[in-house]
């Protein structure tokens, strides 16, 4: 599940943003807790956490941009599921990203950016698309 968020939710930084957009936005999952980020430039940054989305827990990849007025909106977001025995691979696309997570180190290409996950086996992938 991605969406693009079209409100005007713009904060000071990715977290506010990240926040903002979940008391904003009805359908948007709960946060439940901030995994990780990996900034991708002084512009964007990736979020990976843990939201609740009829009450089961799943890993999202939000994608927080700054614009020209130095504020930070989350311009997309997706669920790429929570890795389990039965779901250790999975991967979901936007126009902008495809993100998954995986816990073959093995299979790690060079254009992806990785998130390490704290306390896991797994990481998540993000790779961009031009």
């Amino acid at each position: 599940m991605g969406c693009t968020v079209t409100n005007n939710a713009i904060a000071d930084t990715p977290e506010e943003a990240l926040r903002l957009i979940e008391s904003k936005e009805q359908d948007y999952p709960k946060i439940l807790s901030l995994i990780n980020s990996i900034e991708i430039s002084d512009k964007q940054v990736f979020y990976v956490y843990e939201g609740e989305v009829n009450s089961n827990k799943e890993w999202f990849v939000a994608n927080i941009e700054k614009n020209d007025d130095s504020k930070w909106f989350v311009r997309e977001s997706i669920n790429i599921g929570m890795p389990n025995s039965e779901n250790e691979k999975y991967a979901a696309g936007t126009n902008s990203f495809t993100a998954g997570f995986s816990s073959d180190l093995q299979e790690i290409k060079d254009d992806w950016k990785v998130v390490n996950i704290p306390s896991h086996n797994y990481f998540v992938w993000i790779e961009l698309h031009d």
